[in-house]
């Protein structure tokens, strides 16, 4: 990959536009998405996002050993008590599903649902927020034979997921059940009617790093989710629930669309810029922000993690709001959000002020409180582009140009890193526990 870097230029594009307006999304959502994407090409092949509102499996695989059966659609048979097919989305979804289904008896039909082919099974993967087993199943019963329709409630909504696991649960021996039709109504972006109506786009010669950037886009974009689906707190004992409630407006940005599904302002310091280069839905960006001013403390502080969490105590996500806050207003240059929020920003400087301690004064001690990332917002003079006009930008390896300007590139790595010292421990790592919502490419 890195000599690919050195013997080929590295050339991309990347481009920005403006809102139209969309026709249906989400339910009774209003729609106030792009109708398409702003600049059409070639790398939209690379956008993992679905087609349709309405997604469908593409194969069926084996619960024994994850080996492809058959493509999607097509027979689906269940045959016995415990008796299993996985369907495989290909790529990560979330939402509501529905299953039809022909019974030949009584018995109940179980889902489960996991992102990675490793954990597919009778039980889905953990999202509620206990992180001590699985979250089960949810069962669709029926008394007799006949035809099926099983929608899932809105309170089950999946956020994220790509293996649907399908069985059948009877004490009849010779009852057996064949699935006719699955869907799925995918839930996030809710406010898009085109969910591949991507404001931005990225472009290399390098077909690797161009599906890196589109599966952080796409994971991006799930993550932007209707606002009265967000992860119930407290956590339940069993099972899982997202009909709590987020925010303001119809749709929001959350750290994750499984988990934690809900609005953490240390993670919208990567997901905010990231998301105006790519998706280009600061909607999103902004009501996540309304609900910290909302919640702001009598003393001034933000709370550390957004509603029904509401989690408090942090000096370093009471600053990532204000820092969220200083991007939204770069990117958008949305004054009337300043100008209702100014007196909170306010308040929170104070706040975060009066927590500092003095570098040279010997009778005070503790943590000492940096505070040169504070970003300043003058209400008289702001940085920031009074539109966002179609723009095109191409890119070097070597530097880059905005508005007339050159910048230079990244540096230049050493051609060998320090050795680690030896008598400390090897960092351990985890990637499950690094990943909260991507695209499943290894599977």
């Amino acid at each position: 990959m890195f000599s690919m870097f050195n013997a080929l230029p590295l050339y991309i594009v990347l481009s920005v536009a403006s809102y139209v307006r969309g026709q249906s999304c989400w339910r009774d959502t209003t729609c106030s998405g792009p109708l398409d994407t702003a600049f059409p090409g070639p790398w939209q092949s690379n956008i993992y996002s679905p087609e349709s509102r309405v997604a469908s499996p593409v194969s069926i695989l084996s619960l024994a050993n994850a080996s492809v059966i058959s493509s999607w659609p097509g027979s689906a048979p269940l045959q016995g008590n415990a008796s299993a097919l996985v369907f495989d989305f290909g790529k990560e979804v979330g939402g509501i599903a529905t299953v039809n289904y022909t019974a030949s008896g009584a018995g109940a039909l179980g889902l489960a649902f996991t992102e990675a082919k490793n954990w597919i099974g009778l039980w889905s993967d953990s999202s509620n927020g206990k992180f001590e087993y699985g979250d089960g199943a949810i069962y669709s019963n029926f008394s007799q034979a006949g035809d099926y329709t099983y929608t899932m409630d809105l309170p089950r909504l999946r956020g994220g997921f790509r293996y649907l696991t399908l069985f059948l649960i009877t004490n009849d021996t010779v009852t057996n059940l064949n699935i006719t039709a699955i869907s799925l109504e995918i839930g996030f972006q809710p406010t898009w009617s085109n969910l591949q109506a991507y404001q931005g786009y990225f472009d290399s010669n390098d077909e690797e790093l161009n599906k890196i950037w589109y599966s952080g886009a796409y994971t991006l974009q799930t993550n932007a989710v209707p606002v009265d689906t967000g992860r119930w707190i407290p956590a339940l004992a069993s099972g899982w629930a997202n009909n709590g409630t987020l925010g303001p407006g119809d749709t929001i940005i959350v750290d994750g669309a499984k988990r934690d599904r809900a609005v953490w302002p240390g993670d919208m310091g990567v997901a905010v810029p990231s998301t105006f280069v790519s998706i280009g839905d600061l909607t999103s960006v902004k009501n996540a922000l309304q609900v910290m001013y909302d919640n702001q403390n009598a003393d001034g502080s933000f709370p550390e993690a957004g509603p029904p969490l509401l989690q408090q105590g942090s000096d370093t996500y009471h600053m990532w709001t204000m820092i969220g806050t200083y991007n939204y207003l770069l990117f958008t240059n949305d004054t009337a959000f300043l100008e209702q929020n100014w007196n909170g920003y306010l308040r929170a400087m104070e706040a975060r002020s009066s927590k500092a301690i003095s570098l040279t004064d010997p009778s005070r001690t503790g943590t000492v409180a940096a505070m040169t990332t504070t970003p300043a917002i003058s209400r008289t003079h702001m940085a920031g582009p009074a539109d966002r006009r179609r723009r095109s930008r191409t890119i070097s390896s070597d530097s880059w140009s905005r508005a007339g300007r050159a910048y230079p590139g990244p540096p230049t790595p050493p051609n060998a890193l320090p050795a680690r010292n030896p008598s400390c421990p090897a960092p351990l790592h985890n990637p499950s526990s690094l990943r909260k919502n991507a695209y499943d490419s290894a599977a």
